[in-house]
């Protein structure tokens, strides 16, 4: 069954009008969705699969823990041997970075959550200076996990080509996610990564 429609002259020259002024705008609404939607979830999802395909060990370090201990010329030293068997979160970052310091509140929420599980979250300073870093992590009680002075060196091993970059790895050494950049929407997907691996044995 069809219906008459009216002919264009039957139709209010200003409400074509208005359709012809409201339609560009809801163009550009749906493409500015399209790209929220590639730039809040295109990344960490490119950058997992691509990890998780090469399968990356986890780089081997030795580096100076950043701790007063450090200031002062009493160093100690995390090695990677030491997170054998783990669940490691591998997170290069800098405090002059917006988006390292916007993540900072999940990574410790995770360590408190996992970490009877066996997870180790583990910054690592990637510039700046040490003596300001410390400053930042105690005025912003940001102790909970470790952090690590990084070098060039750690920073070529886990492929690191901005900040922050995060690198999820498995108990048995393997990078099987690799997170560029961050963005809020990433945080349930990262969380449920970790719980799976935590509670695998």
């Amino acid at each position: 069954m069809s219906r008459d429609r009216p002919p264009m002259s039957a139709v209010p020259g200003g409400a074509r009008k208005r359709r012809l002024r409201v339609l560009p705008v809801l163009v550009v609404a749906a493409l500015g969705a399209a790209v929220l939607a590639f730039a809040t979830f295109g990344t960490f999802h490119r950058g997992a699969r691509r990890a998780a395909a090469a399968g990356l060990p986890m780089p081997t370090f030795r580096l100076p823990v950043l701790d007063a201990g450090l200031l002062e010329g009493d160093t100690t030293f995390l090695s990677s041997d030491e997170l054998k068997g783990h669940v490691v979160l591998l997170d290069y970052w800098a405090t002059s970075c917006k988006p390292c310091v916007a993540e900072q509140p999940l990574l410790m929420e995770l360590q408190d959550d996992y970490g009877d599980g066996g997870l180790r979250v583990v910054g690592v300073l990637d510039g700046g200076h040490a003596a300001s870093a410390f400053d930042w992590l105690q005025g912003h009680h940001r102790e909970r996990f470790l952090t690590v002075v990084g070098n060039e060196r750690v920073a070529r091993a886990g492929h690191v080509a901005g900040l922050p970059e995060t690198l999820l790895v498995a108990r048995n050494g393997q990078v099987i996610a690799r997170f560029e950049g961050y963005s809020k929407e990433r945080d349930p997907y990262l969380r449920q990564r970790v719980r799976e691996l935590t509670t695998k044995r």
